[in-house]
């Protein structure tokens, strides 16, 4: 399950009417259940206690929306004109069990690893309300990409330099090694431009990089990810360019051993907040906190906070 954190308020808005944050109210939180596969989300006024809406039933139905009937990781991020962005990953793991397709995955596990999918969802909102969608598959793309493996947790940005709504994702081809790439986005959010070019990774040093989360603080650009080069360790590192050139550092160390997935970085009241997952003791929730995004970090005394 990857989450995120956006503050609710305000309308959808034209460039250069963009809220602020003092306009919000409220914050909300997009997860997926592997039950149903679809998207729930859930409310906070304090960004501690959350309330699931509609009794935790999928707020959209993954089977009305995805290429595969499910979806997983959804990302939901408030651009600067006040619109709701949602990205998802086009993947349901036990279609073969609800009667979707007669094959355990799209594709062959052997040649394309497990959970193996091709695109992502994509979708847009001025009031959570009403929404445009668009699937993307990006085996259309030819080339390298018709032996894509798997496009796994997109996330939505803003490139407050090139102007442009920004999507990036974990990518693999075949069944090799993972890392992180990234494409822009049109402005309705129904199609990427060009072809995603990579963004970071580990491929030369021979392990897998995955689940990117970017956050802008200090004028630099900070990325947050799942490295395998030792289990799966979070990272961090830093950049002048969102879209690249990311040196990474020894900043991020909050003492937990457990191996950890979908980093989620945000800034509550003067303190940043790192919100992971866990499954070496089956599937947990938990979280780091820090008063700069640089550290130093602190595990939750409460972890986890969900599951185990």
């Amino acid at each position: 399950m990857a989450s995120l954190y956006v503050v609710l308020g305000g309308s959808c808005q034209g460039s250069g009417n963009a809220w602020t944050e003092s306009d919000m109210g409220a914050y909300l939180m997009a997860y997926h259940k592997d039950e149903d596969h679809g998207l729930h989300l859930a409310v906070s006024l304090d960004g501690y206690h959350f309330t699931a809406l509609r009794g935790d039933r999928p707020f959209i139905a993954g089977d009305t929306i995805a290429m595969q009937k499910g979806i997983r990781d959804p990302h939901l991020f408030r651009a600067p004109d006040g619109c709701f962005y949602l990205a998802m990953t086009d993947l349901h793991i036990y279609a073969r069990e609800k009667g979707y397709r007669q094959t355990e995955f799209e594709r062959d596990k052997e040649a394309y690893g497990w959970g193996n999918n091709k695109g992502i969802v994509l979708m847009k909102s001025a009031d959570l309300k009403h929404w445009s969608r668009s699937n993307i598959d990006l085996t259309l793309l030819g080339g390298k990409w018709k032996d894509v493996g798997c496009v796994w947790a997109p996330e939505t940005c803003y490139d407050d330099k090139a102007g442009k709504l920004m999507v990036h994702f974990t990518v693999r081809f075949g069944n090799g090694l993972n890392s992180i790439y990234y494409a822009y986005a049109d402005n309705d959010f129904t199609s990427l431009i060009g072809e995603p070019k990579p963004l970071h990774g580990a491929l030369e040093k021979g392990y897998s990089v995955i689940d990117s989360d970017i956050v802008k603080a200090g004028g630099k650009y900070h990325l947050f990810y799942v490295s395998h080069e030792n289990g799966a360790c979070i990272q961090h590192a830093v950049s002048d360019s969102i879209n690249g050139g990311y040196v990474n550092d020894t900043c991020y160390y909050d003492g937990e051993s457990l191996g950890r997935e979908a980093p989620s970085c945000w800034k509550r009241n003067g303190r940043y907040y790192l919100l992971y997952s866990s499954w070496t003791r089956g599937y947990e929730i938990g979280y780091a906190t820090a008063p700069a995004i640089t550290g130093p970090w602190t595990k939750g005394a409460a972890n986890p906070i969900y599951g185990a």
